[in-house]
């Protein structure tokens, strides 16, 4: 299937799009190992010609499926909009669908290697009270 390969140079002239989300509690994906391969893709075709065609981000809290955190968003209408209108996603907010008592709580998703880092005030359930962080 080619999942580790690190020349994306024929799907992305054909146009196509990668929204990858990937949890940093998945048990079953090493978060680490994602993020290593992503990290060899930009070494081996750049990072202006990744940005091109691919979004990554590692979410804090969702599992393989599941989780502390499950991330619910339009993310259909998110890649419709990139490929059809060139408009790729910038931090959507997303909102946490498990069912648990902090459902609904939402978060921005950050491009790695950014992460959602809590403001220092605010309400800890919105995501208005977070940035995207490198530190």
């Amino acid at each position: 299937m080619g999942a580790t390969r690190t020349d994306w140079s024929a799907f992305s002239e054909r146009g196509g799009k990668i929204i990858w989300l990937q949890g940093n509690d998945d048990p079953s994906v090493s978060p680490l190992g994602n993020a290593k391969l992503f990290e060899s893709v930009v070494a081996r075709m750049g990072a202006d010609k990744v940005k091109n065609f691919m979004r990554f981000y590692l979410v804090p809290g969702l599992a393989h499926g599941g989780g502390r955190f499950s991330p619910t968003w339009d993310n259909l209408a998110a890649l419709d909009n990139w490929v059809e209108h060139g408009l790729p996603p910038s931090n959507p907010v997303v909102v946490d669908a498990t069912k648990s008592s902090t459902k609904g709580r939402s978060r921005p998703l950050c491009e790695y290697p950014s992460w959602p880092k809590y403001k220092g005030d605010g309400d800890v359930a919105s995501a208005s009270s977070f940035n995207c962080a490198n530190d």
